[in-house]
Order: C-alpha cells, then structure tokens, then sequence
C-alpha cells in the first residue's frame, strides 16, 4: 500500500494510550467497541475530517499509522454522506505499536484546521 494512513485523535487520548499500552478510540467520543471498527483517513481527508469533527478543539495528534503493523483488516468504506469518498477503517484495535509518527497539529487562530504539515 503506498497511500499513508492515518487516525486523529485527541491529545489527552493519545496520552492515556501510552500510558495504558491500548489505544481503544475510533473516533471523537466513540470507542472502538461501540463502533466496532477504527476511524482512519488517508492525507488528503485529514483537514476535512479535523474541521467536520474536531473544529472547536485546539490540538489535535495526527497518528501516521504503518498498516503492515496494523493487526487487523483494513478496508475502504464509502462516507455515509457521500458513497464516492472512501474511508479506511480498522476492523480491530489501534494498536499503538503500528504508529510510527505523532505530531501535533495546532488549529489556526481563527478556529479550524489548516493543511497539515506531514
């Protein structure tokens, strides 16, 4: 697979997981157990799915996820919304061993998220 993967999340959520060793969000508010599956973007979704769900949050981490280290299926959902924008989704927990990149991504003055710097 040569797109890179990701998953947003909170800071204080990504904090816990390296903490506990566990990493059990599929997205903002929902764990992987109520949704049965892990919420993941590929680059170019990553500023509309920040501004859609997080846009009242001040810092969001962006996990760069290798999906060779993944440990479960992943596979391309189309958005309720819109059956033409397929979204990856990990059909197992996030295992914390499969991100091999964190940064923290700032929103913009104003409100919102702007173009990440990945």
């Amino acid at each position: 697979m040569n797109t890179r993967l990701f998953h947003l999340a909170l800071p204080e959520d990504w904090e816990a997981a390296t903490q506990s060793g566990e990493y059990g969000f599929s997205t903002r508010g929902l764990s992987y157990q109520d949704v049965g599956f892990v919420h993941c973007s590929y680059e170019h979704q990553l500023m509309g799915v920040a501004n859609l769900f997080y846009a009242d949050c001040d810092q969001l981490v962006i996990l760069r996820l290798d999906p060779a280290l993944l440990g479960a299926s992943l596979v391309d959902e189309p958005a309720p919304d819109n059956p033409t924008e397929m979204f990856p989704h990990l059909y197992g927990p996030l295992l914390i061993t499969a991100v091999q990149e964190v940064v923290l991504w700032n929103a913009n003055v104003e409100g919102g998220f702007s173009d990440p710097q990945i």
